[in-house]
């Protein structure tokens, strides 16, 4: 065999490995929890759009930003939003920090 085989063979079990071992070193997630790559869902519920659902439920329920709210590193917010839990959430501290700066006159 190949040293790349071999060096890809050993990278492969080693992700493996560590996927398993990430699974079960972190809690499960109940129903309408955060839940991705790094945590799993609990009993039947299964993860869909980085939440926690029952089976059966459709994926991409939440539309992709920056049209929609769900968001990953590919997806980026909108102005005056973050990316936090998968979702676009309204950034207050910069728009108190704007508010602050116009009521002062610090344009």
């Amino acid at each position: 065999m190949g040293k790349n085989f071999k060096l890809f063979l050993i990278l492969l079990l080693t992700v493996v490995i560590s996927s398993l071992k990430l699974k079960t070193q972190t809690k499960c997630v109940n129903l309408k929890g955060d839940c991705d790559l790094t945590s799993y869902c609990c009993g039947k519920y299964v993860c869909k759009d980085y939440r926690c659902s029952e089976e059966g439920t459709k994926e991409n329920q939440v539309s992709w930003a920056p049209n929609g709210e769900k968001c990953d590193f590919f997806h980026h917010c909108k102005k005056s939003y973050k990316c936090e839990s998968h979702r676009c959430i309204l950034y207050t501290n910069k728009i108190v920090d704007n508010i602050r700066k116009k009521l002062n006159g610090d344009f």
